[in-house]
């Protein structure tokens, strides 16, 4: 008996680039800079070119948290073209962090990096937990990430030539609540949009207890 071999079309096996994967949620962008903004004009007038370059750290480190994400989900040559990009993605990550280590010298810049490593793998774990409600492991997965995210703020404090003490942990924890409030805010109103039923002055506490 004749075996069939299915046949696969030139375009199956072509790698093609492709579009660049891109999160796009627009709050995570805002909650990215923004905090960057504020740490730099703590330390104003910052020096521009260490400026430049978290700039780029931090832009191509979020896009390759993204990459990797995406390339965790697909397989065959959608797993290639996310392989490529995550390669763009960390060489533009090393283009702006390296020369901040070696050459501007700062390295208070390392222990913000795996701090942002440690939350992202907490991320990570929390997504994987058994949770039945959906919308509340989405607003701590949320929660998480935003202190990840938040990070820029003592790093612009660091590359514009601040130290890592007082007023980076301030600066962190500050943008932290203002953002962290957002979410919970948001969230709260995403909840009470699923109740069924009217809400009485229990379930308004029950739901807004987090605010």
């Amino acid at each position: 008996m004749e075996k069939v071999i299915p046949f696969k079309s030139a375009s199956q096996n072509t790698f093609r680039l492709g579009s660049p994967p891109i999160p796009r949620e627009h709050g995570a962008w805002v909650i990215l800079y923004v905090p960057f903004l504020i740490g730099l004009a703590t330390a104003w007038p910052p020096p521009a070119l260490p400026a430049l370059l978290l700039f780029v750290a931090i832009s191509g480190t979020y896009l390759a948290r993204h990459a990797a994400s995406v390339l965790l989900r697909k397989n065959g040559l959608r797993a290639q073209e996310s392989a490529f990009w995550l390669g763009i993605y960390t060489t533009l990550l090393a283009a702006g962090g390296l020369p901040l280590l070696f050459f501007y010298h700062r390295v208070d810049l390392l222990p913000l990096a795996g701090l942002a490593a440690l939350i992202y793998l907490l991320h990570i774990a929390i997504g994987k937990l058994p949770m039945r409600n959906r919308l509340l492991r989405a607003q701590w997965n949320e929660l998480v990430g935003m202190t990840a995210l938040t990070l820029t703020a003592p790093a612009a404090y660091v590359a514009s030539g601040g130290q890592l003490g007082g007023m980076a942990w301030c600066l962190w924890s500050g943008c932290a609540l203002f953002f962290g409030s957002g979410v919970l805010h948001l969230r709260m109103l995403i909840f009470a949009a699923k109740e069924k039923q009217e809400l009485g002055t229990a379930d308004r506490w029950r739901l807004g207890w987090g605010n």
